[in-house]
């Protein structure tokens, strides 16, 4: 997957807000990655499964946490993606069996963060003119703090604001004002970067903020 940036002029920018997943990397192929040894995990624990059902049923489970959950930050959980799955296949023990399956998740997932080029110029580019740089995303704090360390860029970004601090997830106004909050700056003076044209874009314009979408290609 390659993650292209459009050409985003820096004149009179006083502050980037700017995504994670899919923006600042290739988010698809650390999942696939990821989700594939929790696959061989299970196929080990338990009794062979073919991916496709292994998938099906993950994402199943994702989608019903999501619909119960949202806005709130719990419902990215994998963790709790897996204890949902594990119950309704009457596995025992499943909230310690969950965390097993989360952390295999993100040890495998965090091996494949890496910066996507792009990404890596436009913050080079950011960063010569030393321009504050806010990171607005959906789920929870320490994970994407991980990401964010992953790809050696954490101290370059000066505020980072999640669904979990913010109480709701974009394309919600508030994830948008409490980065605004952060850099004491207002909406003329930043512009919002995302992949996502609902949730970054549309978010963000609806509060005055200009956006530039990111393309990801497969």
């Amino acid at each position: 997957m390659k993650i292209i940036y459009p050409e985003i002029p820096l004149d009179n920018v006083l502050g980037i807000l700017i995504d994670l997943d899919h923006t600042l990397y290739d988010f698809m192929t650390a999942e696939e990655h990821a989700l594939k040894k929790c696959h061989e995990k299970h196929c080990q624990d338990f009794q062979p499964l073919e991916w496709q059902e292994f998938l099906s049923r993950f994402y199943m489970a994702r989608m019903s946490n999501t619909l119960r959950l949202a806005p709130q930050a719990a419902a990215r959980s994998r963790y709790l993606a897996f204890q949902l799955w594990l119950e309704e296949t009457n596995i025992p023990n499943a909230h310690i069996l969950a965390a097993d399956y989360e952390d295999t998740y993100w040890d495998n997932f965090m091996q494949y963060v890496t910066l996507a080029p792009d990404a890596e110029k436009f913050l080079e580019a950011v960063q010569a003119q030393n321009i504050p740089i806010t990171v607005v995303t959906n789920m929870q704090p320490r994970i994407q703090l991980a990401k964010l360390q992953k790809m050696g860029i954490a101290e370059q970004i000066d505020f980072m604001v999640t669904s979990e601090e913010a109480g709701a997830e974009k394309p919600s106004p508030h994830p948008f004002r409490l980065a605004l909050e952060k850099m004491q700056l207002e909406a003329k003076d930043v512009i919002m970067v995302g992949d996502n044209s609902e949730h970054d874009i549309k978010g963000a314009e609806a509060l005055g903020i200009k956006s530039y979408l990111v393309k990801v290609k497969h």
